[in-house]
């Protein structure tokens, strides 16, 4: 082990390098942006049009909808649109856009700015979403400035966290979301869990998750609140895009799941259980949607009975399965990309506090490799993404690999770890 004052220059060398980092690469964005290369370029001689055109595709859609009837689900409409925003790049393929009503109508606002602009709005509120969330969630903790001002940095600095912020992702807003619902989830706060959740219909892929562990957590009133706040959200919806526009959603998800003929889905390198069968099997062939979603709603179903055992007043073990539940959440989602492990931040950060304290029955080596686990992800996620085509020709997704691994650990820990007088003191947070 490290003496106190190898630890504090660790720590010093730790942040120093990942600050610079998170500078360097939010430079290149910038260098993008001037360039008029971040939303659309060539790369080797094929058009790549960024994920943000699609974003704010709907919120220009979604405008129009208050002023005339427009069919945002419509494939010559998206496409005269996203034609529009990326000139003089034109797309090799149509690039559809499923999104769901809600997020339709929450990207509204964007609309009123230039395409540069509404992605520099984006980022920056989401961003300061996430971090004001993360501060105010690990405010006990996290005590010392420092600290503080490490865990910032090291999220800032991953790769999930800018490439999120780079496509402009709604990625970026499903970390301070799905944040804020664990820590509602634990001060047993039923209306604000059931809020999050609601808003997490953004990420439908992530729903089934959230609504078994708040139903374990409440009970039927939780669903029963949920579906309150879905009706509400509905009626907005139908307010601004219209009943028509309601009912295509669901078509027009479907359609964007199933068709390998569009632009956007890219299933062979999703970041989960999908993902890999794609590049085992060669194919995102019906087989696989069928194991997926069946993975997906298994995995739900056992989350709904693990948060059901779960003694609340006992921090280490919500922790230790908050944890593994992220981890499970991003591997057998359906729909699972590189951005979403922004969430991978939740574990890395409650898996160091945990190994971190003295009053739990971990042995050296857990604690260890849970540190380094959490620690290193900031620059692991990096090196993944530069090595992703020697993992892509060994038919592996480098993501899912990792969180998958980290899962089983921890719930090895978890079910390892008795509910002792030691364990309820543990990990405040």
């Amino acid at each position: 082990m490290l003496s106190q004052k190898n630890r504090e220059r660790f720590w010093v060398l730790y942040f120093g390098f990942a600050f610079f980092w998170a500078l360097q690469a939010f430079a290149l964005l910038g260098q993008w942006m001037h360039d008029k290369e971040l939303h659309a370029r060539k790369i080797d001689g094929r058009p790549y049009i960024s994920d943000f055109v699609s974003f704010y595709g709907s919120g220009v859609l979604a405008r129009q909808c208050l002023s005339q009837p427009t069919k945002i689900y419509d494939g010559p409409t998206q496409i005269e649109l996203e034609t529009k925003l990326t000139a003089p790049v034109v797309p090799e393929a149509p690039f559809s856009n499923p999104n769901t009503p809600v997020t339709f109508v929450a990207l509204l606002p964007l609309s009123f700015f230039s395409l540069d602009a509404a992605w520099a709005v984006w980022g920056l509120v989401t961003l300061s979403a996430s971090i004001g969330v993360l501060l105010a969630t690990f405010v006990k903790p996290l005590q010392h400035w420092f600290a503080k001002l490490t865990a910032v940095t090291a999220f800032t600095a991953s790769y999930a966290t800018w490439f999120s912020i780079r496509l402009g992702s709604t990625s970026c807003l499903l970390f301070p979301m799905v944040l804020s619902y664990f820590h509602f989830l634990k001060e047993g706060n039923l209306i604000a869990a059931a809020a999050m959740a609601c808003v997490g219909t953004m990420k439908l892929q992530y729903a089934p998750y959230l609504l078994s562990i708040g139903t374990a957590r409440f009970g039927w009133k939780f669903p029963a609140i949920f579906a309150g706040f879905g009706v509400l959200l509905l009626g907005i919806c139908t307010a601004v895009l219209g009943w028509d526009n309601i009912m295509a959603f669901p078509q027009a998800f479907l359609t964007n799941e199933a068709s390998s003929q569009i632009v956007g889905v890219q299933p062979e390198k999703m970041q989960n259980l999908r993902g890999m069968l794609v590049l085992i099997t060669g194919s995102d062939s019906k087989p696989v949607h069928y194991l997926s979603a069946g993975v997906c709603l298994a995995v739900a179903g056992s989350l709904f009975f693990l948060w059901k055992k779960l003694d609340w007043k006992d921090s280490l073990r919500f922790n230790l399965l908050a944890s593994a539940t992220v981890l499970l959440m991003l591997v057998s989602s359906p729909h699972t990309h590189t951005q979403d492990y922004i969430l991978a931040f939740i574990p890395c950060l409650l898996l160091f506090l945990a190994a971190d304290r003295s009053d739990t029955n971990f042995d050296t080596r857990d604690k260890l490799i849970l540190k380094i686990a959490s620690v290193s992800f900031v620059y692991l996620s990096w090196i993944l993404f530069f090595l992703d085509f020697l993992f892509h020709l060994c038919r592996i997704q480098p993501f899912a690999l990792w969180a998958a691994v980290l899962a089983v650990y921890v719930l090895r820990l978890y079910f390892k770890t008795s509910q002792s007088p030691q364990a309820e003191k543990a990990i405040e947070s």
